[in-house]
């Protein structure tokens, strides 16, 4: 396979990568092309892997919701692993003294044997 080959197969794969992430939206080229400024016949080449995006565009795309990691990667982004209230735990922790964090990490340990869920 040469360097064209290589540089199409791969816009093919990002053109369905963004086909798929447009569905995802449940939106139409019109609509999703809307997002970024542009029409839908420029939506339309993206998906065919005609044209690829620049970074002007992904960034405006990332701030209207679209996951511009897996446009790029394939890779789908977990947003919020955590909920508010581990994230919260986690702020704290970091304000421990790190000589301190082993006796915390005791007494939670014991608390949540003592009173977590059974």
């Amino acid at each position: 396979m040469d360097l064209s080959q290589m540089v199409n197969e791969n816009n093919d794969q990002r053109g369905e990568r963004l086909r798929q992430e447009r569905s995802r939206l449940n939106l139409s080229q019109k609509d999703f092309a809307a997002l970024f400024g542009k029409k839908n016949m420029a939506v339309m080449r993206y998906e065919k892997g005609e044209r690829v995006m620049g970074q002007e565009d992904l960034e405006a795309l990332h701030k209207a919701g679209v996951d511009v990691w897996y446009l790029i990667t394939g890779e789908r982004t977990q947003h919020d692993l955590l909920s508010d209230e581990a994230k919260e735990l986690l702020k704290y922790w970091d304000q421990v003294d790190p000589e301190q964090r082993q006796t915390l990490m005791t007494l939670v340990r014991n608390f949540a044997e003592s009173f977590g869920k059974k």
